[in-house]
C-alpha cells in the first residue's frame, strides 16, 4: 500500500504510465478495449508521484488486489464540480458512507471521489457505487464513471493519482 495527501492508500506494488499511443488491446467479453496505460512491474516511489504531480507523465494505479477493493470511486468530469462536492457531502453520509475523500483531477472540472469501505469483493463493490451513483443522478445529469466495474477488464480498473484534495 502506498499513502497518498495522509488519507488515501492504494495498492502500490505496480503502477500504469499513459503513454501517447495504444500499447495494448485487451479482449474481455468479446469485446476490444484499447488501453494506453502502460503496465510498470515495480514499486511506485515518492519520485514517481511527485513527476506525476508536476505533470511530467500521468500514473494511474490498481484498485483492485485479486478481485478485493477498499474504495468505490467517482470519477467526476463535467460542468458543475463545486455542486458534485457539495452533493456528496449531502448523500453519503445518509447513505451511510462517513469516510470519503475529493481529489481534484487534472483539470478544475475534473474531481475524483474515493468512499472507504471495508474490503469488497468487485460485484459487491460495483454494486454499492452504482447505487451511490443513481442518487447522484437524481440531482446531476450524469458527468461520471463508477470505479471498480465488472464490466471492465482489470486493467481498467485503475485510478489516476489525484492531484489535490480539497475537502472530506
Amino acid at each position: 500500500m502506498i499513502t497518498l495527501f495522509e488519507q488515501l492508500h492504494l495498492f502500490g506494488e505496480y503502477y500504469y504510465v499513459k503513454q501517447k499511443k495504444i500499447v495494448q488491446e485487451i479482449l474481455f467479453c468479446q469485446r476490444i478495449f484499447y488501453s494506453k496505460f502502460q503496465k510498470i512491474e515495480e514499486p511506485v516511489t515518492p519520485l514517481l508521484i511527485e513527476q506525476h504531480l508536476k505533470g511530467d507523465f500521468t500514473i494511474a494505479l490498481p484498485l483492485l488486489k485479486e478481485r478485493y477493493t477498499h474504495y468505490l470511486v467517482i470519477l467526476y468530469c463535467g460542468e458543475q464540480p463545486q455542486r458534485f462536492c457539495a452533493l456528496s457531502h449531502f448523500i453519503l453520509p445518509k447513505s451511510h458512507h462517513k469516510r470519503y475523500h475529493l481529489y481534484q483531477g487534472k483539470t478544475p472540472q475534473e474531481v475524483t471521489l474515493f468512499i472507504d469501505t471495508p474490503p469488497l469483493l468487485l460485484e459487491e463493490a460495483q454494486a454499492q457505487v452504482e447505487k451511490i451513483s443513481q442518487t447522484f443522478a437524481q440531482y446531476l445529469p450524469p458527468s461520471w464513471k463508477t470505479l471498480p466495474s465488472s464490466s471492465l477488464p482489470i486493467e481498467y480498473n485503475i485510478v489516476t493519482i489525484p492531484y489535490l484534495p480539497l475537502s472530506s
